[in-house]
């Protein structure tokens, strides 16, 4: 017993020694709840917590962290892997059985949101072998969005970017800066301000 169950342990022992025997069983079942309630909150402390990821890719479904990521796509295929002409990005996720399937990979096919950024960013892309994480996963791990590539779906992972506003985002691209943001209904400095740690823009990018 801890250092928090032992007083109330003694103060219920004296209650008994009073009351008798009549209250012992209800008193039996609030210490059992307190004790089990305590136990239970011990084992949710214990949980690990997931290690950051500066820059974090999913691979087949598995987290790669930093120093695990590497430049090329090729690299997580049998040699010699498909070409490609554009490095991994952080967030991107592969399905390696489609991806080494074929000799040319980009994460440009429609529908991975690197064109008109209407669809959700995940079916098209996926039957290729190369699309982004969910919106879910790229916020629990903080990874960055480009402003003028992602999906509707993918910018409602950044802070305070719903649907409306995602669509509105983008219907103004394309953008030089994050700053761009500002001309945007319903964003303001503010909102600006708090998604300065994960947007990013490429203007070089055409947008059709």
């Amino acid at each position: 017993m801890d250092r928090c169950t032992r007083p109330f342990a003694g103060r219920v022992a004296a209650r008994l020694r009073t009351h008798g025997p009549t209250v012992g069983a209800s008193v039996v079942v609030i210490v059992v709840a307190f004790v089990l309630g305590a136990a239970a909150l011990g084992e949710r402390r214990s949980v690990p917590i997931v290690r950051p990821c500066t820059r974090a890719i999913m691979v087949d479904s598995r987290l790669w962290c930093d120093e695990e990521v590497p430049a090329e796509v090729a690299a997580l295929c049998p040699a010699p892997g498909p070409e490609a002409h554009e490095p991994i990005a952080a967030g991107d996720a592969f399905d390696t059985s489609r991806l080494c399937a074929r000799s040319f990979a980009s994460p440009d096919a429609p529908g991975r949101g690197q064109s008109d950024g209407q669809s959700d960013g995940q079916s098209h892309g996926q039957s290729h072998g190369w699309s982004r994480m969910s919106p879910d996963d790229l916020a629990a791990l903080q990874q960055p969005v480009d402003l003028n590539r992602a999906s509707i779906a993918e910018l409602t992972s950044l802070p305070r970017i719903g649907p409306a506003l995602a669509r509105r985002i983008v219907q103004g691209r394309p953008y030089d800066d994050v700053e761009s943001l500002v001309r945007v209904r319903g964003i303001g400095p503010a909102t600006v301000a708090r998604l300065r740690g994960r947007a990013f823009v490429r203007p070089s990018v055409a947008v059709p």
